[in-house]
């Protein structure tokens, strides 16, 4: 997913006015006794069905994603991909789709800014062409076409 992701802020320009995975784990490793661990972080209450925008982040999330952002220049926020899922269509048919949750994070503010799904196409079986679309969708909220 995070591949994809990449590859879909690249094709629309937007790949430098980004950080991602090998970037932040770049900074800790550069930073390892300041900086957490981007694969390591305290992401259960990002899970909670409850999770809305205004949600007040808990710690230690919120302290680590301030410091995570503090490394980089110009960061502001943070989008976290909260959950990947396959679903069903209906218990008749084997057709599904992707869904992927969302969180936009403020850790200056510690909180949610906003929370939403993105989900692909119905398909009868999981292709990688699913996170393709799921990844294509998402850049689409940031910079829509025309």
């Amino acid at each position: 997913m995070d591949a994809d992701i990449a590859s879909a802020l690249e094709a629309r320009g937007l790949r430098r006015t980004w950080v991602l995975p090998p970037e932040l784990m770049a900074s800790y490793k550069r930073n390892p006794t300041y900086a957490p661990d981007p694969y390591a972080l305290a992401e259960e209450p990002l899970r909670a069905p409850s999770l809305a925008k205004g949600t007040r982040l808990a710690e230690p999330l919120a302290s680590q994603l301030r410091t995570m952002i503090a490394l980089h220049e110009n960061a502001r926020l943070v989008l976290a991909p909260v959950e990947l899922r396959i679903e069903r269509i209906t218990s008749s048919t084997s057709a599904g789709r992707a869904t992927l949750r969302l969180a936009l994070l403020d850790p200056r503010f510690s909180e949610a800014r906003w929370v939403g799904e993105v989900k692909s196409d119905t398909a009868s079986a999981f292709t990688p062409a699913m996170t393709a679309t799921l990844a294509q969708r998402l850049v689409d909220l940031v910079l829509p076409r025309f």
